[in-house]
């Protein structure tokens, strides 16, 4: 069973302002965390938290939108707030494959290792772009 990947929170297609909570991890009955994907005309980004032999992870990806062919090379960026509102952590995730495939819906995918300093009535807000940028910490 440590081989199979144990999906336990919900799995939703995030509309370009949508968020979800997640399900409650099976450690932890009352954990919740707001993940929230900020709009963007080039893609649009789905993901769950999911539990990985006890690890939290954020697993996604991106879907290249209709018609769209400058989507290009791009990353998301996760930014963490605690439940006051306050910045904990933000990140650049890399997708594979990079860039997005030219085809009609290309889909590129994303895995971030949820640090434990993530709690529960947090909010992680996921945001793809393309170019550079130096990343805060």
């Amino acid at each position: 069973m440590n081989s199979i990947l144990k999906v336990i929170c919900a799995t939703a297609l995030f509309s370009t302002t949508g968020s979800l909570l997640a399900a409650p991890l099976a450690h932890e009955p009352e954990a919740r965390i707001a993940l929230v994907v900020k709009p963007s005309s080039l893609v649009s980004i789905q993901a769950a938290i999911v539990d990985d032999s006890g690890r939290r992870k954020l697993r996604g990806y991106a879907l290249r939108r209709p018609f769209n062919k400058s989507a290009g090379s791009g990353h998301v960026d996760i930014e963490a707030f605690s439940s006051l509102g306050d910045s904990i952590i933000v990140e650049r995730v890399a997708m594979m494959p990079t860039p997005l495939p030219q085809t009609v819906l290309g889909k590129s995918t994303f895995l971030w290792n949820i640090p434990e300093r993530i709690e529960a009535g947090s909010r992680v807000e996921l945001r793809y772009h393309t170019g550079s940028h130096p990343v805060a910490q």
